[in-house]
């Protein structure tokens, strides 16, 4: 790795959008729950899971012992966990999101778009989780 490169403990990737919520709830749970025990996570949205990079998505709380996305997806960066997207599902899924002047995709905060090369590199030495 090089020292731009952030060291972490754990990898979680999000494959499901709000056509599943509850395993989407299930990936932003553990992230949250790993970073406060101080484990550097980073959470890699890809396929539908790009959906949830939408401020506007809404909130959903599909399993009410765990809350709701909204009060996760807004807290991931505030509590230094790394959010990054799949380029090419955004593009594909997030289309509505890109502003034609600029060409950048209005997403959430804090979010860092990269392809799955860096994601599969990452994988061989750090724990990945996939839901």
């Amino acid at each position: 790795m090089t020292q731009s490169t952030p060291e972490f403990g754990l990898q979680i990737i999000v494959t499901h959008g709000p056509e599943d919520p509850s395993k989407a709830i299930l990936a932003l749970a553990l992230a949250m729950a790993a970073a406060s025990s101080e484990i550097p996570v980073v959470i890699f949205f890809t396929l539908k899971g790009v959906l949830w990079l939408d401020p506007n998505i809404g909130d959903f709380n599909p399993e009410p012992q765990f809350g709701g996305s909204e009060e996760y997806l807004q807290a991931l960066p505030d509590i230094g966990i790394t959010v990054e997207g799949c380029s090419a599902c955004v593009m594909q899924y997030c289309s509505h999101l890109l502003d034609e002047a600029s060409g950048q995709y209005r997403l959430r905060e804090g979010v860092t778009l990269t392809g799955l090369s860096a994601v599969s590199v990452r994988a061989t030495t750090v724990q990945t989780l996939t839901f």
